[in-house]
């Protein structure tokens, strides 16, 4: 039978009109199967798609009896490997496969049992290609032999052809829309996104930002910002700065990130955390830029507290640890101190070669002068001795209060007879005081390797004591051996 081309045209066109109509799959494919049995008088038709991980042909859709249709839906998914089927034989030559059958070219068992019960004496199977890779199939049975002479073949090629483009318009249409899902799901996200999301041109000039971005710097809508250069939201000193060192950074390098000052609607200037990243076309080349924004005003303010509380508490550590070793009546170190910086200085001399002296002072008649003046009265000599040996002594010299009204004081890299000068000078000071009947009493010994902390310290106590029986005068020690103390 020959098929006029007009109306196998008229077909096309239709199935194709429908195809832009977007239905499904199915029911394009179903048309398509129509036509076939229409214009080729065939009995009945069926398209399959490959499914390549299982390797086997799936019935999407078909025509013919009822009868027919529900036999060929079940025997349709078969190997793509079966050497007796006229649609797999299609589908691994890429060729179209015409056949007519009889009992010498169809065994027993499965499509033939089919054909031969409902006495199919044509078949011709089509593969749907598309870049030379089969898709599917398109395969007709009649029961009239010689069903599909060469000229109808041909022209059953271009309702094949329908048949994949067809199937490729649907996948697309499936990618599409599996597309349009991922974006607005993306979109949905950026809107509802915390931080600020904007996109805008490499001039600056605002296309899209989503809610977050706007809010930041004052805006209730992001349509008040859009075509709006970013000029908008800098302070005049961060737009200086932002085209000189942020611009070149992102043009270099296609990425900054990094702290500015913003500034809101109502002139409001403010921290703000910014993240610029160039958007790329398909050619790689940079077409927009992307930018991210967040407010970070609470947060400089918390870690300005922080900061501020940190500074505060170091320096309540500093003054705990001062008060720890200092004498509140006085001012000066206390013994505990004393012990620890005594020892520092022995290695320090030790190591180094510089000799140290170590001074012993001795407020005399204090007990008198507590008795004539008070408590009150003894406690303001021992303030005012403490004033005085701050005063007197270099910054290198260490002063203690040794307990009651004695007092200790080292002098670093002194020799005994440069801290005899530093007494004479100590007693001088402290009768100008006028704190009658009191005077000091001073001991001085220098620091010898061989002695141990408190050899030294018994050394400069004992001068001490010498001082006070030879009439209150400064007494520096003899080199004694320390197998003699």
């Amino acid at each position: 039978m020959s098929v006029r081309l007009n109306e196998v045209l008229r077909n096309i066109l239709y199935i194709s009109q429908e195809s832009i109509l977007s239905h499904p799959l199915d029911q394009l494919l179903g048309k398509v199967c129509d036509a076939c049995n229409q214009l080729f008088g065939s009995d009945l038709t069926w398209i399959g798609l490959i499914q390549q991980q299982s390797h086997l042909i799936t019935p999407i859709a078909a025509s013919g009896q009822e009868d027919y249709l529900a036999e060929v839906l079940a025997l349709a998914p078969s190997s793509l490997d079966d050497d007796n089927n006229p649609t797999a034989k299609a589908l691994r030559t890429k060729e179209t496969i015409t056949d007519n059958i009889n009992d010498d070219n169809c065994p027993q068992g499965g499509w033939q049992d089919f054909l031969r019960k409902w006495s199919f004496l044509s078949t011709c199977s089509l593969p749907l290609l598309s870049d030379g890779e089969p898709l599917g199939v398109v395969t007709l049975y009649s029961k009239k032999k010689d069903a599909f002479p060469s000229q109808n073949v041909m022209t059953l090629e271009l309702l094949a052809n329908l048949a994949t483009i067809v199937i490729k318009n649907a996948r697309l249409n499936d990618e599409k829309t599996h597309l349009q899902a991922e974006q607005k799901n993306l979109l949905n996200a950026i809107e509802a996104n915390i931080d600020g999301i904007a996109l805008c041109t490499l001039q600056g000039v605002y296309t899209y930002m989503n809610p977050a971005y706007a809010k930041i710097y004052g805006y209730n809508s992001a349509a008040k910002l859009l075509g709006k250069s970013w000029k908008t939201i800098y302070s005049p000193v961060e737009r200086v700065y932002f085209y000189k060192h942020i611009m070149p950074q992102l043009m270099e390098s296609g990425l900054w990130r990094g702290e500015a000052q913003g500034q809101k609607r109502d002139g409001t200037i403010f921290h703000q955390e910014i993240s610029l990243t160039f958007l790329k076309d398909q050619a790689g080349q940079a077409s927009g830029i992307i930018c991210n924004a967040r407010d970070i005003t609470e947060r400089k303010a918390m870690e300005l507290e922080i900061i501020n509380t940190k500074e505060q508490l170091e320096s309540l550590v500093e003054q705990l640890k001062t008060l720890a070793v200092t004498d509140d009546l006085t001012s000066l170190y206390n013994i505990r101190k004393f012990y620890e910086d005594l020892k520092k200085e022995m290695k320090r001399s030790s190591r180094t070669g510089q000799v140290f002296s170590l001074l012993v002072v001795d407020i005399d008649n204090f007990k008198q002068y507590n008795d004539i003046h008070g408590h009150l009265g003894g406690d303001k000599v021992l303030k005012k001795i403490g004033r005085l040996l701050k005063n007197t002594l270099r910054k290198t010299d260490l002063a203690y209060r040794y307990g009651g009204d004695e007092f200790v004081i080292i002098l670093t890299e002194t020799t005994s007879d440069q801290a005899k000068e530093v007494a004479d000078k100590l007693r001088f000071n402290y009768e100008k005081l006028g704190l009658n009947p009191t005077t000091l009493s001073i001991g001085i010994a220098e620091y010898n390797p061989e002695y141990d902390h408190e050899q030294i310290i018994r050394l400069a106590d004992g001068a001490m004591y010498e001082a006070k029986k030879q009439g209150n005068k400064v007494c520096i020690t003899s080199q004694i051996p320390v197998h003699l103390m």
